[in-house]
């Protein structure tokens, strides 16, 4: 996806016409805070995902949990990925005992 397309905003009809809900839903959606009023091409996305997670039963309450979950999921990704890049050019240095010591050492901290 480009810079320009996850910036366009996309209107209420479209938006319903793409996902393959009713404009009524999107406009609950954008109530209840699933996606942002000015509709992007990753609210579609997330559109969809609540689509989906309807169509399985999941009630609104349940939606939320699980759109909230998601996102914590993918900051916590994010921040191991960062740690790994910090640790790891460290790391290849070390032998393996040396590698236990400092793990141990932190532990115990």
């Amino acid at each position: 996806m480009t810079r320009r397309e996850s910036t366009t905003t996309i209107t209420i009809a479209l938006a319903a016409q793409r996902v393959g809900l009713s404009h009524r839903a999107v406009r609950r959606y954008i109530q209840r805070g699933f996606v942002n009023e000015a509709l992007t091409e990753g609210d579609l996305a997330e559109l969809r995902r609540v689509r989906r997670l309807t169509d399985l039963g999941v009630n609104p309450d349940g939606v939320e949990i699980i759109l909230r979950m998601r996102c914590q999921i993918q900051e916590l990704q994010a921040q191991v990925e960062r740690l790994e890049a910090q640790v790891l050019p460290m790391a290849r240095g070390l032998t393996e005992d040396k590698a236990v010591d400092i793990v141990v050492e932190g532990l115990l901290r």
